[in-house]
């Protein structure tokens, strides 16, 4: 048995089938938003995006080959199960009050919501210079037998990073210019010191690409979000804004075209210094409250929100 066949082997027996439109649903909690004064809510208007977890089915936490490791290809079966790794998306799946943060597992071809809500998703427009800017929260997990380092690489914009100082949450990485862009900031971030500052005791910085040990890729007292600048023609930047004439469809489409192929590639370091990576598009889609479990008079109202899909 050769390792193509292996893999297909392993895909079937452990990946439950799923329908490629099938979407799911998810909702990060315990993130605080800090919003410049220009910088206009998605719940305003169609620009509203939100989305629950309800019912996000469970599915098997057993790490197969996302992608070929580089370097040795010998080994057999135990070789290529330690040579892999999976990757999920934080959420509190649990609404009883204890926003307890679970994991869902991304695969191909699903998309997977992520909640666009004003606590971790911001927009702006200038009207005059057409640029749109977008800050959105990026809770991607990486989990693997035998991984050294992590690193994440996003081709378009940058990502938000916020850390408490001394914390060591960046082994490394590709720092960038600041993005004139909304703010999502973790928890903690808006206690003020003595002087009435806040932030004072965090890091803040802008890269294009970093890492991070597989123990420490998350806390209470970090945040990732991607971000960006875009400017665009008359015709998109009305997509984006024109509320009064605009439209989900509309919406989606100028996002669409401000995303463009907007990609994030997880590439994993095992410590016998072979490596392994996967691509994560970032896209739009468009659901009903009723879909998402929003609580809205009308169910069938609309909403646009991002997804994270393997590639």
């Amino acid at each position: 048995m050769n390792d193509k066949e292996f893999d297909e082997i392993m895909r079937k027996a452990l990946t439950p089938e799923i329908e490629e439109n099938e979407i799911k649903f998810l909702k990060k909690t315990e993130v605080r938003t800090m919003k410049k004064s220009t910088i206009i809510k998605p719940a305003i208007a169609l620009a509203a995006c939100a989305a629950l977890v309800l019912g996000v089915s469970k599915v098997p936490n057993f790490p197969w080959n996302t992608s070929k490791p580089a370097g040795k290809k010998e080994g057999g079966i135990m070789e290529m199960l330690d040579h892999s790794f999976t990757m999920k998306v934080l959420a509190a799946e649990k609404q009883d009050g204890t926003n307890k943060k679970e994991e869902v597992l991304l695969k191909k071809n699903v998309p997977v919501v992520v909640s666009c809500n004003s606590d971790d998703y911001v927009r702006g427009g200038n009207p005059k210079t057409k640029e749109t800017d977008y800050c959105i929260s990026a809770p991607l997990v990486c989990e693997g037998e035998h991984i050294e380092t992590i690193t994440y690489t996003i081709n378009k914009g940058a990502f938000q990073i916020f850390s408490k100082k001394g914390s060591g949450f960046i082994l490394d990485g590709k720092k960038c210019k600041a993005y004139n862009v909304g703010m999502i900031s973790p928890k903690g971030y808006d206690i003020e010191d003595e002087e009435g500052r806040i932030g004072t005791d965090f890091d803040e910085g802008y890269y294009t690409s970093y890492t991070v040990s597989p123990d420490f890729q998350h806390s209470e007292n970090t945040q990732v979000s991607i971000c960006n600048v875009v400017k665009t023609s008359q015709k998109t930047y009305d997509l984006l804004w024109d509320f009064e004439h605009g439209t989900c469809e509309k919406l989606k489409q100028g996002m669409d075209e401000i995303f463009g192929d907007l990609a994030i590639t997880c590439e994993v370091t095992y410590k016998d210094g072979t490596k392994s990576s996967v691509e994560i598009a970032v896209g739009n889609a468009i659901v009903t409250a009723g879909e998402a479990g929003i609580s809205a008079k009308k169910p069938n109202e609309k909403f646009v929100v991002t997804t994270f899909q393997m590639k």
